[in-house]
């Protein structure tokens, strides 16, 4: 990318509107490369060192920001997403985090105990999970509720959502700040990328953005970041100012009762209707077909040989990282939106292809080089988990 936004400096320059911005790219990326070199590339240890020094509060995730509730009809799926994310955060800060982030924030009744058998106290829902809790949560969704698992839900404050998320409502219409969508990933001639497209050959956001909102329509005017940069700090200042006054009126409604009821919140997500047909539906019911069958075939497998070991046992948990990555909420999600389909159904097809030969090769009792080229190689490509172990994996699907 440093390459990319120094050829970018060359090729504008001269152009008095866009060579200011080329050059505020490089120089931002410059910046962040030695900030990264300042902490050693360990941006999780900055982080936690934040987290132990009491400035930040870190929560977690599930393994790869699943849909969780499209994986009910499969609960080993589900239970594997919550118990490898916690388990990734734990080993990589150290500790077990008290929160956790639910992806696209959705829940659904069923899966309240597996937070609480987890030791999570407390996660977020949308406004109307907790709004429809049952029984109903006085003055919800300002108060919190505690589910029979013991875990404690807090809602989005939909005036502070609005003003952060909302492009026609909130802060982030604002015509100087940058156009999201116009990237020189996609406008640039592909033979001025020089390798900058992503897997599998499809075109994806670089992050150098020329253009800035400007309006409702798709002509729109360079990004301006000086002026950006004031906006910004007027609008951090109001919401700042507004939840600071909001949660003045909060404390003061808080003296006449406690502070937490015992409700169950309701099934909910932050998508499009407030439930889950962003991500489950007929366009995307394909993707849950092969992810419920994967999952069934994943669970099978380790029931049958728990202990598994060796290159049988290596495949066998590399099928489980390709189970998870196929579980991502981002397919279904871009696939609906008409987005970059034809990426998000390559990824997949392409870890539903990698999960159902590494499942093969993890009951085959000779192996060639060929297999062992093959897991070397997908090992080496979806290795995020690498130095998860094998029992941690594994716990979920053998429960």
């Amino acid at each position: 990318l440093r390459s990319l936004a120094a050829r970018e400096e060359k090729r504008l320059w001269g152009n008095a509107e866009f060579a200011p911005i080329a050059h505020f790219y490089a120089n931002r990326l410059a910046e962040l490369e030695e900030r990264w070199r300042r902490i050693g590339g360990d941006l999780a240890g900055a982080f936690r060192r934040h987290w132990d020094e009491g400035r930040i509060e870190l929560i977690g995730c599930s393994a790869t920001h699943a849909y969780l509730p499209g994986l009910l009809p499969t609960f080993s799926g589900l239970a594997a997403q919550l118990e490898i994310g916690l388990a990734a955060f734990e080993r990589t800060m150290g500790r077990p985090p008290q929160g956790m982030w639910l992806p696209e924030c959705a829940f659904h009744p069923a899966f309240d105990h597996e937070l609480g058998k987890r030791g999570v106290r407390y996660t977020l829902v949308d406004t109307h999970g907790l709004t429809r809790a049952q029984p109903p949560v006085v003055a919800a969704p300002h108060r919190p509720a505690v589910s029979p698992s013991g875990c404690v839900f807090f809602a989005r404050d939909p005036e502070a959502s609005q003003a952060v998320w909302s492009r026609d409502a909130g802060y982030p219409g604002d015509p100087f700040y940058r156009d999201f969508y116009r990237d020189i990933g996609f406008d640039l001639p592909e033979s001025e990328l020089e390798g900058e497209t992503g897997p599998y050959g499809v075109r994806i956001s670089s992050g150098l953005k020329y253009h800035r909102i400007t309006g409702a329509t798709g002509d729109k005017a360079p990004y301006q970041p000086g002026v950006a940069l004031e906006r910004a700090w007027f609008h951090a200042n109001d919401f700042l100012q507004k939840r600071t006054e909001s949660l003045g009126r909060s404390a003061r409604a808080t003296h006449t009762g406690g502070l937490v009821e015992a409700a169950m919140p309701q099934a909910s997500s932050w998508g499009e209707g407030g439930y889950g047909n962003v991500w489950v539906g007929p366009e995307t019911a394909w993707f849950w077909r092969h992810i419920h069958h994967a999952t069934r075939d994943v669970e099978t497998l380790v029931r049958s040989q728990p202990e598994r070991r060796g290159v049988h046992g290596d495949a066998l948990d590399q099928a489980i990282v390709e189970l998870l990555l196929l579980q991502s909420s981002d397919w279904p999600f871009i696939v609906k939106t008409n987005t970059t389909v034809q990426y998000a159904e390559a990824r997949f097809r392409a870890h539903h292809h990698r999960l159902s030969h590494l499942l093969h090769l993890a009951q085959k009792e000779t192996w060639e080089p060929v297999d062992d080229a093959f897991l070397a190689d997908v090992r080496n490509r979806d290795n995020f988990l690498a130095a998860m172990p094998s029992h941690r994996l594994r716990a979920a699907f053998s429960a």
